[in-house]
Order: C-alpha cells, then structure tokens, then sequence
C-alpha cells in the first residue's frame, strides 16, 4: 500500500535505490527501520563496495520517550532532585557534597540505606533516582514521580498541559537532524516517524538483497527523498563557532540593545 510519502516495494528484485526503506523485522527494541542514504550513483557503479549506508527510523512515540520527555522535562527535574538528595543526606550525616558521594549513595541497596540514613523520604527518593535512572525510555508517569519528589505536591493540570504543548512544539519544529515521515508501507503505527540523521549505520548490499533478517518495505518519494538529503548534508556540513564568540557576540548585542 502505497502511502502520501512512499511508495510500496513489493518485488525485492527492485534495484536498490537511495530513500528505500528497510524493515529489521528481527529487531526487539524500537530501532526497527531505517532509510537508504547512499547514492544512486554510488549503488549502481559499486563505489561503496557492497557496504550500503542508511539511517535509523524510529516512532514518534520512541523519539518522544527516548529524547523529547527527557531532555525537556525528565532531565531539568532529576538534577534538581539529585541536588536535593545530595544536601539533604550530606546535611544528616554531616558529610561534604561531592557527585562521586551522590554515586555512592546510588550504588547502595536498600536495606543498607536505612541503616545508614534515618530519613525514609530521602530514601524513597534515591530509590527513585535509581529506578527512572535505569530506564532508556521515559513516560509521564516517571515525569509525575520526580515532580511530585521534587515539589511535594502532584502534577496539576495546567503543568501538564504546557508540558504536550512544548513536546507537540517540538514535533512540529523538529532540529535539522531530524526528519518526519508520516507512514510506512504496511506498518501499524498511525503516529508518525522520525528519521534520525545522525545515526548512520552500514549494512551489506548482499544481506538486503538476500533479505537477511530484513525486508524492503518502500521507497521515499520527491520531493520528501530531495528534502531528507538536503538536511542530511546540512548536518555534516555545518561547522560550528567557539563558545567564546558566540559569548562575545550576544554581550554585545546587549549592550547594542540597551543603547537604543
């Protein structure tokens, strides 16, 4: 079935062509796609040398639970509750703050913790560093549990609301290294996908061909394809300035600004 962005493969006897996509049907985690980005030119006159490049693609759910929920709103809360961990017990036990004392405490089982630490509500919230800290993937529910730690009080409505308007913000203004494709041939997710460009990966032509634990599922059309490789070469192309200009040039800017 043909979608708005791609078009269906179904004869894997296709040529192989930049902007096929590739479904790891074997995969467990979420990192089930990925997107052909080696060039017509270099497939067809074996310039890449049977080695075949392709970027990762993942739901727009995993990328939310994956970067958006925890750089924007798991990450800012659990350093806040790190710190708040850390003078906490350093005030009990008297002890100096340092991250590697924070580690330490991190490292020890529960039963230990309540010998050393009279405080159950300071434990409860090492326990919860230890258990969101372990995760790959993030929900709002862990977002609630660190919020709740922090503020003594839950998570009211109007938070929580601003929250999905920043994520849906996001998604809607995604970075240059990344990119949206609305639906896959034949796949279940209704809710989007995400190209991450930056997560470039090598495959054997041989094994795509002999669809080694992978099936060719479609093909990105134009001008989406064109699109996809203009960011993909604006990515490795850009070259960053030193942090100290960037720092010299918005204190002047200000000054500039007060001036006017």
């Amino acid at each position: 079935m043909d979608t708005e962005q791609c078009t269906e493969i179904t004869n894997n006897s296709t040529p192989l062509q930049q902007g096929d996509i590739l479904y790891f049907h074997e995969n467990q985690d979420d990192e089930k796609y990925g997107i052909v980005v080696t060039g017509d030119c270099d497939i067809t006159q074996h310039k890449c040398r049977g080695k075949i490049s392709y970027c990762t693609i993942t739901t727009a759910k995993y990328y939310i639970a994956t970067e958006l929920l925890f750089d924007f709103c798991v990450l800012p809360e659990m350093n806040k509750l790190k710190e708040n961990v850390l003078k906490g017990v350093c005030k009990l036990l008297n002890a100096e703050q340092s991250n590697s004392f924070l580690q330490t405490l991190l490292e020890l089982e529960e039963d230990y913790l309540s010998t050393q630490i009279s405080d159950t509500k300071l434990i409860e919230k090492i326990l919860l560093i230890k258990e969101i800290g372990n995760k790959k993937s993030f929900s709002l529910s862990d977002y609630k549990k660190i919020y709740t730690a922090n503020n003594n009080r839950d998570l009211d409505e109007e938070k929580l609301k601003n929250i999905k308007n920043k994520i849906l913000s996001k998604l809607n203004s995604l970075p240059g290294d990344k990119y949206y494709i609305s639906e896959l041939p034949n796949q279940n997710d209704n809710y989007g996908y995400i190209v991450h460009l930056r997560y470039i990966n090598i495959i054997s032509e041989e094994d795509i061909k002999k669809q080694n634990r992978l099936y060719r599922i479609g093909h990105l059309k134009a001008p989406y394809l064109y699109k996809l490789t203009q960011k993909l070469g604006a990515v490795f192309s850009d070259i960053g300035e030193p942090e100290e200009f960037e720092k010299n040039r918005t204190e002047i800017n200000n000054i500039l600004i007060k001036e006017l």
